[in-house]
């Protein structure tokens, strides 16, 4: 598929997932046509249980959420990127990337400047202490993503354990 189809087809197909996982519908991503890619719920769960982990090492490392790290790590990639390029690019609402960049703008990880073309469009830029921490949290997150595909612990385990009985609960709930 390509890139824009392939991300469409995720996207309706996670909302599915995250209904079944939370016993209502939700609908952060908009509206898609309906596609028929799979997206397993354990898969899912496996993946929160990961960004639960690179949570609390963004948290201890630099003490940002994980999406506050994800922003910072997109704009140390793409320089001079505005606000909609960020939530476009990463797939995350405008209003949560608007107020991401402003706990980093106020935490000196980034500056926003007047774009040179357009005076009301605001470019994005790391700043050289955004820089230092963009590189050590991409490897403390390394090191754990790299043990993560390496297989599931005991504390992994339980937390997917509880997922499971949550979702569980939640479609006999809906059933009734």
């Amino acid at each position: 598929l390509p890139e824009d189809d392939f991300q469409k087809s995720m996207k309706i197909n996670m909302r599915k997932c995250l209904n079944n996982l939370r016993g209502f519908p939700v609908d952060p991503f908009g509206e898609y046509p309906e596609t028929d890619l799979p997206l397993e719920v354990d898969h899912l769960i496996y993946w929160r249980v990961a960004q639960e982990r690179w949570g609390a090492i963004t948290k201890q490392v630099a003490g940002l959420s994980h999406l506050d790290s994800t922003i910072l790590q997109y704009i140390c990639g793409h320089e001079g990127s505005c606000s909609k390029d960020v939530a476009h690019d990463l797939i995350v609402p405008k209003s949560a990337v608007s107020l991401g960049i402003h706990r980093l703008i106020e935490a000196g990880l980034v500056i926003d400047r007047a774009d040179a073309y357009d005076g009301r469009s605001r470019s994005l830029f790391p700043t050289k202490k955004g820089k230092t921490i963009c590189r050590k949290l991409f490897s403390a997150l390394d090191d754990t993503t790299r043990e993560f595909h390496m297989g599931v612990d005991k504390t992994d385990l339980d937390i997917i354990r509880a997922w499971y009985m949550r979702m569980i609960a939640n479609m006999r709930t809906a059933s009734d």
